[in-house]
């Protein structure tokens, strides 16, 4: 797939695209390469700038100090691996009565966001998405194979029904670890509702082995129906990774503390184990801007 076969999602197409050029370029301070490029960076040489070069590696200082625009020159710096994981499970593609997910559409834009700005840069961009044998996409920095691999994650995260064949996620998580060198940065998008008291040492036990010997980012990805429950009376609940459905009132006033109460608890619970396993985590949600939560997860990785 190329960006012409997207048609009618051009004015979509057009949206991540400013998104990923506010993090690559905009108002967000430019500061994708110095978040994703590691730090051991060799200066080779500050000279005059000449015609036709990248004004943004101007050396302001030595500029001030001899009144002719100067340059700093690095040694060639490895490209950055960004592997895409995309955790294409059951709960990820719940709609809750709308046409489509939210939670998959926001995961799609995240994405593309993130591959698009990487891309841009010079990186290259390797997906894997979840399934009983994941499905990896070779790294590249060419734009047909990004166009590729965003066409392959709108085909499974749009998908009218759940495909209920995939790993858990902690083995997903691991299966993706094997693919991936030190290079590699790895970005996990899902909305992480598989997580429980139940399963937590597991999680973290996971997270932390991963963590210590590549790098690991997560996103979580919310529907805002997750967080407070509307009054739409009696309701059908479906879960798809199980198929078992429940009649509920969700007009209960009671029912609704208590939903958005266990709500903040499994955000709490989430910031938590992410934080003790020494992995950047961020939340997105549709009342959010995409490309400040992007930000603020590459922020935190910089600071790691």
């Amino acid at each position: 797939m190329d960006k012409r076969q997207f048609g009618s999602k051009y004015q979509l197409i057009k949206h991540y695209m400013t998104l990923a050029f506010k993090i690559e370029y905009g108002d967000l301070g430019g500061q994708f390469r110095s978040h994703l490029k590691g730090s051991g960076l060799e200066l080779k040489e500050v000279r005059p700038l000449e015609s036709g070069e990248d004004a943004r590696r101007i050396d302001w200082k030595t500029t001030a100090r001899t009144g002719r625009p100067h340059v700093r020159l690095f040694h060639a710096e490895r490209a950055l691996r960004l592997m895409l994981l995309i955790d294409n499970n059951g709960s990820l593609a719940l709609n809750y009565g709308r046409e489509r997910s939210l939670k998959a559409e926001l995961a799609l834009m995240a994405a593309f966001v993130l591959g698009w700005a990487a891309l841009k840069n010079g990186d290259n961009v390797g997906w894997f998405f979840n399934a009983a044998k994941p499905f990896f996409g070779p790294f590249s920095h060419s734009e047909a194979a990004f166009w590729q691999g965003i066409g392959r994650a709108e085909e499974i995260l749009l998908r009218p029904e759940a495909d209920l064949n995939y790993l858990p996620l902690p083995d997903f998580l691991s299966a993706a670890a094997k693919a991936a060198n030190r290079e590699t940065t790895m970005v996990i998008i899902s909305d992480f509702l598989a997580i429980s008291d139940n399963n937590y040492d597991k999680w973290l036990k996971t997270l932390k082995t991963i963590a210590l010997k590549k790098e690991l980012l997560a996103l979580s990805v919310t529907d805002p129906l997750e967080k407070s429950l509307p009054d739409r009376g009696l309701l059908w609940l479906k879960n798809p990774s199980t198929g078992h459905e429940v009649l509920f009132d969700s007009s209960s006033g009671e029912l609704q503390k208590e939903y958005a109460a266990r709500a903040r608890r499994r955000e709490v619970h989430l910031e938590r184990l992410f934080k003790e396993a020494g992995v950047p985590y961020q939340n997105l949600s549709a009342a959010q801007d995409p490309a400040a939560v992007i930000m603020n997860l590459l922020r935190l990785k910089a600071g790691h």
